[in-house]
């Protein structure tokens, strides 16, 4: 009956960090399939109806998701009063 209980404890005790560890690691999975869902979409679009023009526009929000990003990701931080632009990029 100790056994038991105390498999529990250990089980309990790590399911939990894994969970919390699963949820912080899951916004990276969320962006980058926000960034790529467009394409996909659009290609998906393309190959039933055939008009280019869909997938021009998957390219171009592609390509715009990805420079908002990487223009997000090279705002300065660390200072003591954040602008909204800072708070953003954190």
């Amino acid at each position: 009956m100790i056994t038991v209980a105390f498999f529990l404890c250990i089980f309990f005790f790590v399911t939990d960090s894994l969970f919390s560890f699963a949820c912080f690691q899951s916004l990276p999975i969320l962006i980058e399939l926000g960034r790529v869902l467009p394409l996909i979409v659009c290609l998906a679009i393309y190959w039933e109806t055939g008009k280019e023009r869909f997938l021009a526009i998957g390219i171009l929000s592609f390509f715009a998701i990805l420079t908002f990003l990487t223009m997000t990701a090279l705002v300065g931080t660390g200072s003591k009063n954040p602008g909204r632009l800072e708070r953003i990029a954190r």
